[in-house]
């Protein structure tokens, strides 16, 4: 990609990395860089910014936020710094009467660890905590002058996937299940945001509770009167666990609470290893990985066959997920056979 505004990127990506591993900010080798952020002085600017930008990237998404527009570009070939693989730009429209300077100003970055351990760990640098009162994708961030770090627990990609799903989007805001479940630290997981539901696919709600039995009346009396209301507690892999399943103006849910957080939850783990593997490989990936949905795999037994995984797909999947980009694409080329994959 010859383009300034990728050189511009790469050259901020190191600066900020160098400047993060400085101020002892963690950013893993296993977490994802979903996108990086570039802010523009006038809409004229916006204008000629998205026209360089679909030289080598194809538009996800232009939304109104807060009163401007926001476009979000997914590269053909995403940016490699230092062993990140980067698909992503975002730009904003300038906000009406702020002058904002032209460049890439922040990264996001998709983490497994709370936000309570980071403002711990990082607590010097007096992160801006306002984004966790988002309901979905919640945000915290690092202002470090110019320049910044927000960190996710979902790429912005799967959000955009989500909010274009138009009936498990609209049942999901229907239900205010986010808002309701909000005291057991809700995460959205499952196919829809991967982008690789069937038809038979339900929105999967991950939570977490010390107490299953208080939880579970709290789940009846805010979902009980849905239709299809199923509730009960079982052995998840000798793990007490329980789950809730309802429909939602004809689109199911499924609720499924443990005594862990929801970022140690196996299904957490598997979601996020699911959307780094599909990020980097692609279509090619992703259509084997629905071939095999569509022929009856769940999700995990599909990963693994499609990746030539032996022994239990869900261990198996387990021990991916600290492993490098490099390490995944060499995984994902031998098993599909082919060239390099490109990210598309």
């Amino acid at each position: 990609m010859n383009s300034m505004l990728i050189t511009k990127a790469i050259k901020f990506i190191e600066s900020l990395l160098s400047e993060a591993t400085h101020l002892g900010i963690p950013i893993k080798p296993h977490w994802m860089i979903d996108h990086l952020c570039y802010r523009v002085q006038t809409l004229q600017e916006y204008d000629q910014t998205k026209i360089e930008l679909e030289r080598f990237g194809n538009l996800l998404a232009e939304n109104e936020v807060n009163g401007r527009p926001i476009a979000t570009y997914k590269l053909h070939e995403p940016i490699k710094v230092a062993g990140y693989w980067i698909p992503l730009i975002e730009i904003p429209a300038p906000k009406s009467g702020k002058i904002t300077p032209s460049g890439f100003e922040h990264l996001e970055v998709v983490c497994d660890i709370s936000f309570e351990d980071l403002e711990a760990h990082l607590k010097h640098l007096k992160p801006d905590i306002s984004g966790l009162s988002k309901p979905i994708n919640k945000e915290f961030e690092l202002d470090l002058g110019r320049h910044a770090i927000k960190f996710h627990h979902m790429s912005l990609e799967s959000v955009i996937r989500l909010e274009t799903h138009k009936k498990a989007f609209s049942a999901l805001n229907l239900s205010e299940a986010i808002v309701l479940l909000e005291k057991y630290s809700p995460l959205i997981a499952g196919t829809i945001p991967l982008d690789i539901a069937t038809q038979k696919s339900d929105l999967d709600i991950l939570l977490c509770s010390s107490n299953l039995s208080t939880a579970a009346d709290d789940i009846r009396r805010s979902f009980g009167h849905h239709d299809q209301f199923r509730i009960a507690q079982k052995l998840v892999n000798g793990v007490p666990s329980l789950v809730a399943s309802f429909v939602v103006s004809d689109f199911p849910f499924e609720l499924f609470c443990q005594n862990q957080p929801t970022l140690k939850q196996t299904a957490y783990r598997h979601f996020l290893l699911e959307e780094r593997l599909l990020s980097l490989g692609g279509t090619p990936l992703r259509e084997k990985i629905i071939l095999h949905r569509m022929n009856g795999e769940k999700t995990e037994p599909a990963f693994a066959k499609t990746l030539r995984l032996d022994g239990d797909p869900f261990q198996a999947l387990l021990e991916l997920q600290s492993a490098s980009n490099d390490e995944l694409q060499h995984l994902i080329e031998t098993a599909l056979c082919s060239s390099p994959t490109r990210l598309q």
